[in-house]
């Protein structure tokens, strides 16, 4: 079982295979979920990038990869916490 953070996220920091991100998606219930990314920039404390919108997806550059492409957008912060 892999350990999970303060919100009940698995903790991966770092490769994550379709194979092993369903898995971990069936294991919680939600394999039927719609994917939500979450993007945040090096160094910096806040997420700044959202998406659910996916444009494509299928085999990458390198043998053994795979990439899916998707529609973002850049978000400023306010002052109040998201939530």
């Amino acid at each position: 079982m892999r350990e999970k953070d303060e919100l009940e996220d698995f903790i991966i920091n770092g490769k994550l295979t379709i194979k092993e991100l369903y898995e971990l998606a069936k294991e919680e219930g939600f394999e039927n979920n719609t994917l939500y990314f979450i993007g945040k920039e090096k160094g910096e404390h806040f997420s700044n990038v959202y998406s659910d919108n996916v444009i494509t997806f299928g085999r990458g550059w390198a043998k053994n990869t795979v990439i899916l492409k998707f529609d973002y957008e850049i978000q400023k912060h306010m002052d109040a916490c998201p939530g």
